[in-house]
C-alpha cells in the first residue's frame, strides 16, 4: 500500500472517530444525565458531531480509492442514529431506549471500521 493511500485511510479514520466521539457523548447525555439542560447540551455535541460527519462524508467522497462497504455502512447508521436522536431532542423524550439500540448499532460500524484498519495496516 503506497504512503498516499495510508494517510488518505489514516485521516478518515480519524474523522470517524472524532463523529463517533462526539455523537456517542450527545447520546450518553441524552440518555443517562437526569438534569433539565441535558437536551442543550445534547444537541451541542450533536452539531460538533455533524460537521465532522459532514467532513468525513466530503473527504470519502472525494477520494475514490476508500470506498467500502464498511464505510458507506458507517455513514448510513450514522443518518439514522442523529434522526433518532433529534427525535428524543425535540421530544425531550424521558425513555429513549430506540436511541439506545440504534447507538449499540452505531458502535458496531464503528467497530467493522476499526477491523478493516486493522487489516489494512497488516497488509502493507
Amino acid at each position: 500500500m503506497n504512503n498516499g493511500l495510508k494517510f488518505k485511510i489514516f485521516e478518515l479514520h480519524c474523522l470517524v472517530q472524532k463523529t463517533y466521539s462526539d455523537i456517542k457523548i450527545a447520546c450518553d447525555i441524552a440518555i443517562y444525565q437526569e438534569n433539565t439542560s441535558k437536551y442543550l447540551i445534547s444537541l451541542g455535541f450533536l452539531n460538533k458531531s455533524y460537521m465532522t460527519y459532514i467532513e468525513a462524508k466530503r473527504f470519502y467522497r472525494e477520494n475514490e480509492e476508500l470506498i467500502s462497504v464498511e464505510f458507506d455502512n458507517f455513514f448510513s447508521m450514522y443518518d439514522k442514529l442523529e434522526n433518532e436522536l433529534k427525535q428524543v431532542i425535540s421530544t425531550e423524550d424521558k425513555n429513549p431506549s430506540l436511541l439506545h439500540s440504534r447507538l449499540d448499532q452505531f458502535q458496531q460500524k464503528v467497530e467493522n471500521i476499526n477491523d478493516l484498519i486493522k487489516v489494512l495496516q497488516n497488509a502493507r
